[in-house]
């Protein structure tokens, strides 16, 4: 909306026009539960999810319009086509849901609107992925260190595979990447206290900005060379963004985590550039090399 200014002086007076601000960006922030169901993202009755409240405080503060839903029968090309990004906090198969007590109740989403999704993306569209994306559309075999050529397109998009995780513990991070937007003001020692996927097969165009630093975890899907939690890359003309923190409510009031998802967000959506160049062969050479003895105790593939 254009803004009349009035400046009054001894002359005439002087009508213009401030420059109309940019339009918000329009994201949707997804976050059905096929798997497990954090609790940040349940809906008690009618109130929003903890979820839900902290993204609209941000689009409030950063002019982007965040919609959100569980509802799987939304990907529509119809649809898909009036977003500009799209953020899955999700977990699970969302095309197919066990019955087996996990999950939510919303509705699934269908083959055709996964395609649409992946193809839109790799189209133009922006994504953003939250801790348990990585731990959506799992593939029976994507639990286990071996490398196995099934792969989920959906992972191929998002540049790695989920395998498990231990104990939530202080992760230690080493930054890559300070240039890209909301890692400026990260301090260079900066550990947070979450629950860390343990992933695989990584997108060789990956655009490392921190890597975990394995050395001070603690449990057997760590015992292995560092690998990438926050990254960007290109799918096509759509941008990726993922960072693997987000558990619980206790991470999200960590302005650190804020301003680096807020960051990915801007990125995504295209309000701000940065450099994406692949570095994973030099940011972690040795993330695929993952000894056998991490085989001995593999924890539930879902991630809790």
């Amino acid at each position: 909306m254009k803004i009349l200014l009035l400046c009054l002086g001894l002359a005439s007076p002087v009508i213009g026009f401030a420059d109309e601000p940019a339009s918000p960006k329009r994201v949707l922030v997804f976050s059905k539960s096929a798997g497990y169901e954090h609790a940040i993202v349940y809906r008690d009755t009618a109130w929003p999810s903890f979820l839900e409240r902290e993204m609209l405080k941000i689009g409030i503060r950063h002019n982007i319009d965040f919609i959100f839903s569980k509802d799987g029968s939304l990907f529509t090309p119809e649809n898909i086509a009036t977003f500009d990004a799209f953020l899955f906090y999700t977990s699970g198969d969302l095309t197919h849901q066990p019955r087996d007590g996990q999950g939510d109740n919303y509705p699934l989403m269908t083959l055709e609107g996964k395609n649409a999704l992946l193809k839109a993306i790799q189209d133009g569209k922006g994504f953003i992925g939250v801790h348990s994306a990585v731990a959506t559309f799992p593939r029976s075999s994507s639990t286990s260190f071996q490398d196995s050529p099934a792969i989920d397109p959906y992972h191929e998009m998002l540049g790695a595979q989920f395998i498990g995780h231990n104990r939530e513990q202080n992760g230690p991070l080493i930054l890559v990447d300070r240039k890209f937007p909301g890692m400026e003001a990260v301090p260079p020692d900066f550990a947070a206290f979450d629950e860390w996927p343990a992933m695989k097969n990584f997108a060789q165009d990956l655009h490392v900005i921190a890597v975990l630093d394995c050395r001070e975890m603690t449990g057997n899907l760590y015992q292995r060379p560092n690998f990438p939690v926050v990254w960007a890359r290109m799918e096509n003309k759509g941008r990726v963004f993922f960072t693997a923190m987000g558990h619980d409510e206790e991470i999200w009031k960590n302005s650190i985590f804020r301003q680096m998802l807020v960051g990915g967000v801007q990125w995504a959506t295209g309000q701000i550039d940065a450099d994406v160049t692949p570095n994973i062969k030099t940011a972690t050479p040795h993330a695929s090399e993952i000894p056998l003895t991490a085989l001995k105790v593999i924890h539930s593939p879902a991630l809790k």
